[in-house]
């Protein structure tokens, strides 16, 4: 899991439009900022945090194009990694995940 976690780590860089769709770029790109704050250091709850927000990109993903190896696509985009990009992405990322987390809280209520 570690290892998919490092090939993850590209996926904060510009996509090619050509090769890989928008909407498809935005989810690998936030798996990618996810994993980059993967540490052995953090708590089992923040860690299973991150891991479930990671998942929730990797169903989306999945469900677009389940015959996709997503890896892969990891692997390619981690050869164009820019921090400016991540910076952008992270801050991207964080908002929609926290706009979910929102909706999700709402359900219990």
């Amino acid at each position: 899991m570690i290892a998919a976690a490092f090939a993850a780590l590209a996926l904060i860089s510009t996509p090619e439009p050509e090769v890989v769709p928008p909407e498809v770029a935005a989810d690998l790109q936030c798996i990618g900022v996810l994993a980059m704050h993967l540490d052995n250091d953090m708590s089992e709850l923040a860690r299973q945090k991150l891991l479930g927000n990671m998942m929730y990109y990797l169903g989306r993903l999945e469900g677009r194009d389940p015959g996709t190896d997503w890896v892969a696509a990891m692997e390619r985009y981690s050869r164009e990694t820019d921090f400016e990009v991540f910076d952008r992405q992270n801050r991207r990322c964080g908002e929609e995940l926290s706009l979910i987390e929102r909706r999700i809280e709402q359900l219990g209520q």
